[in-house]
């Protein structure tokens, strides 16, 4: 074993049990030493994390690190998680990076408290699969699956016949990873494609055509829009300057349109999303995210016609932390070799 500072110690909290054969055994000469442990907190906790909840009311609610999980913190310089104790400055006095496990990692910065270290996400980790689940609703929706499965049930041979999605027009919210990836599906459909991002200068996906404007343009661009679907970051700014699909923008949306949400819940107006089902302005609303999680089992949007919920289900699990652990590996060379981080967190965007 080496000396403790030729060590560079990690500290695992999630998952329960990692495998960790992705990880390199040393990086430019210092050994990898991995401490385990387990952390990870409620829905509620995570919310109340995100949203910057005063810690009074936090400490109540969040988990608590067992023994091992403050041993593996007090001598660990980079850490692995899903989530941190509000306490983890305290806890871990040797931190300098945090890996995030998800692309979602606004509880996590807010327990930093946006100072010198430094935060990474797994975007990207999870971008195909998100895709997929995205275009399976659209398809869904456009296909009428949902009514033809109710047809099998009452054994009724009737004609249904669904629309096709060739020539219909896609609103991006959004162009990170996932966006990109679900503009190359749904380009392969036939489907005219736009986007929003808060950067439209940037180079678009390669091999993508689609139309790029700014935030200030989002009113203009979504009555044109058959599909909308909301992939971008959750900020400061929208977390708690109003959801980017208000009431507005919902009555904006072209009759019969469908929306899309696997970014965060707090992006979209919910209720505005449920006037729309309930009146048939909306032809359907996919919403893989809520607020808040888990949607409450008396809100109306359980039961709307047109409303198709999911449990933040729509990545998929096969892979993932494989995937995510060479992320890491290779973030931990970079690390070591003082390189900039693959997916760091910019603090004044918290993306």
């Amino acid at each position: 074993m080496g000396e403790p500072d030729h060590e560079l110690v990690v500290a695992v909290l999630y998952p329960r049990r990692p495998d960790l054969r992705a990880l390199p055994a040393s990086v430019r000469g210092r050994r990898v030493a991995v401490r385990h442990g387990f952390y990870c907190d409620s829905a509620a906790a995570r919310n109340a994390k995100a949203a910057g909840v005063p810690g009074d009311v936090v400490r109540d609610i969040e988990a608590q690190a067992a023994a091992d999980t403050g041993a593996a913190l007090a001598a660990a310089e980079v850490v692995l998680a899903l989530d941190l104790p509000l306490d983890v400055l305290a806890l871990a006095p040797r931190l300098r990076w945090v890996q995030g496990y998800g692309a979602g990692v606004g509880q996590l910065i807010r327990v930093l408290g946006g100072g010198p270290i430094r935060v990474t996400t797994a975007a990207g980790v999870s971008a195909g699969a998100i895709a997929e689940f995205v275009i399976a609703r659209v398809l869904q929706v456009a296909k009428r699956l949902r009514e033809l499965d109710e047809q099998q049930r009452r054994h009724e041979w009737s004609s249904l016949r669904g629309d096709s999605l060739r020539g219909q027009t896609m609103l991006l919210v959004g162009l990170g990873q996932i966006g990109s990836e679900v503009a190359r599906l749904a380009q392969a459909l036939g489907i005219r494609l736009t986007a929003v991002r808060r950067r439209p200068w940037m180079p678009p996906p390669p091999s993508v055509e689609l139309t790029v404007v700014g935030p200030d343009r989002l009113g203009a661009v979504l009555p044109d829009a058959d599909i909308v679907v909301v992939c971008a970051a959750e900020t400061g700014e929208t977390a708690h300057g109003g959801p980017i699909i208000g009431a507005c923008e919902v009555r904006a949306m072209r009759p019969g349109a469908v929306l899309v949400n696997v970014a965060r819940g707090s992006l979209v107006d919910q209720d505005a999303v449920a006037e729309a089902l309930r009146t048939g302005r909306l032809a359907g609303a996919v919403l893989d995210v809520t607020e808040p999680e888990p949607l409450p089992p008396g809100n109306i949007l359980w039961d709307l016609p047109g409303s198709y919920i999911s449990p933040h289900s729509s990545t998929s699990g096969d892979g993932y932390d494989e995937r995510l652990l060479r992320l890491f590996g290779d973030n931990l060379a970079r690390y070591a070799d003082g390189r900039e981080l693959v997916n760091l967190v910019n603090p004044e965007l918290g993306y």
